[in-house]
């Protein structure tokens, strides 16, 4: 038994450098779909942090948790901004700046329709 163990033994390291070859493989795939997804991930946060920035007071926005409302204040410095929720009502939130996920871009016009 111990003659046949070694036989098994040796006729594995014949491979070598090759029998890593498709670990090797794997692992470069992975490596390169991760990097693709960075790339993918940072410029969509560079888009949103852009669209942040130009935000301006009437603009309808669109939070992290659905809420739907508009801009009332900006505040900058802290990193908050300031959203009606109610006009009759004048009902008044603040959030973070970050929690902003979409923003409606509306032109007046469509803006004026709904008024009436």
């Amino acid at each position: 038994m111990s003659e046949t163990t070694t036989l098994m033994f040796l006729a594995q390291e014949d491979g070598g450098a090759f029998s890593m070859a498709p670990f090797i493989l794997m692992m470069v795939v992975v490596v390169v779909i991760m990097f693709f997804m960075s790339r993918s991930r940072k410029r969509q946060e560079a888009e949103h942090q852009a669209k942040v920035k130009k935000l301006e007071k009437g603009a309808r926005v669109m939070l992290t948790s659905g809420l739907i409302a508009s801009i009332d204040k900006i505040d900058e410095e802290a990193q908050e901004v300031r959203l009606m929720i109610d006009e009759e009502k004048r009902v008044y939130a603040t959030y973070a700046l970050a929690a902003v996920a979409k923003i409606f871009e509306e032109t007046k016009k469509s803006s004026a329709k709904k008024e009436d």
